[in-house]
């Protein structure tokens, strides 16, 4: 019996050590999905160095002089180029004005210069719209434009409902609005057939990503939270010197 009783005894403790290499080997693994502090730290002060550039460019409305664009772009290509210690890969497209750059670490950038009059805006299924820029003056100067101009306006939610009319393989009762458009909720979100989005976006061509912006700024501690989404191109921070989170077709995709 005391034979029977050790080798028992044997068996739980080998069963033990395996269960706990095998949860230590997955915290493990989703802990090197994380962004270290060095490299949190490191991406803090590459962008408080880029934005002494960015900001430099900046009229006293928060926006791009059209014209400076080029020579802006152009600047921070030279910036990367200097800064090949901790950067892994830029791509500056000229043609449709943006800069894409990843940093050895994994953290991803989108730099598109704010322009004035640009808005970078089977079985049944779902519609889904989002305005994360609905109260942008943008969003304001589109529709006064298309009034003086005799156009009618008509905005995400009233394309959905007539989609919603003349299709009956579709149904919409799901719309976010400003805040609401956040990376979370994004996450949150039930599985849909048909998005409707006004807001935001960029693209480069070179890299072949296009992503539109969310209402979610940016941080430290948000950038911790979405490591592995950014590591694995789903998230990516864009915008000019204030930033916020964009989705590419990866996130959509997942």
């Amino acid at each position: 019996m005391k034979t029977k009783t050790k080798l028992v005894f044997v068996l739980v403790m080998i069963a033990t050590l395996i269960i706990s290499l095998a949860v230590y080997k997955i915290q493990k693994d989703d802990f090197k999905d994380n962004f270290s502090n060095v490299e949190l730290k490191q991406s803090k002060e590459f962008e408080n160095d880029l934005n002494g550039i960015l900001k430099s460019y900046l009229q006293s409305n928060d926006y791009v002089d059209k014209k400076d664009i080029p020579k802006c772009l152009s600047e921070v290509y030279d910036f990367c180029r200097s800064h090949t210690d901790v950067i892994k890969l830029y791509e500056y497209d000229s043609k449709n004005e943006s800069v894409y750059i990843e940093l050895k670490s994994g953290m991803t950038y989108l730099i598109i210069p704010p322009v004035e009059d640009r808005l970078s805006g089977k079985g049944s299924g779902e519609i889904v719209t989002f305005e994360p820029n609905k109260k942008s003056i943008q969003n304001f100067l589109a529709k006064s434009l298309m009034k003086i101009g005799g156009m009618e306006y008509r905005s995400v939610k009233d394309t959905a409902y007539f989609i919603n009319e003349q299709c009956e393989s579709f149904n919409f009762d799901s719309s976010f609005e400003n805040k609401e458009v956040s990376i979370d909720n994004l996450k949150n979100l039930s599985s849909f057939k048909l998005m409707l989005w006004n807001g935001h976006g960029g693209y480069n061509e070179k890299k072949d990503i296009l992503a539109l912006a969310t209402a979610t700024k940016t941080s430290r501690g948000r950038d911790k939270d979405y490591s592995k989404d950014i590591r694995e191109g789903r998230i990516i921070k864009m915008g000019f010197v204030d930033k916020e989170y964009g989705i590419t077709s990866n996130f959509i995709d997942k």
